[in-house]
């Protein structure tokens, strides 16, 4: 069985195409799992407006600001412990 020619104009085919997409969501929205997709969909756009604010700098300046001291490089190896109620003494 063919589809009639009235069936297969744009308009015809947006209509059904969104009435599809309403069946969805219903769905989606019967399930919960609509919430879920909403909670992606608004942190993958966050991350792309993170990514789209990036700078990006040449390799030889990132490995240079690797080499460079900072206080979190030095605290290693202190080994100093702090006494604090409830733990047992060292």
């Amino acid at each position: 069985m063919a589809p009639a020619q009235t069936e297969l104009t744009p308009n015809a085919l947006r209509l059904d195409a969104a009435r599809v997409v309403d069946e969805i969501a219903e769905r989606l929205r019967q399930s919960g799992n609509l919430e879920k997709i909403r909670s992606d969909l608004r942190l993958r756009k966050a991350l792309d407006q993170v990514i789209a604010g990036v700078k990006r700098i040449p390799v030889d300046l990132a490995k240079a600001r690797e080499r460079l001291w900072t206080p979190e490089k030095e605290k290693g190896g202190s080994g100093m412990k702090i006494w604090t109620p409830g733990s047992k003494e060292a």
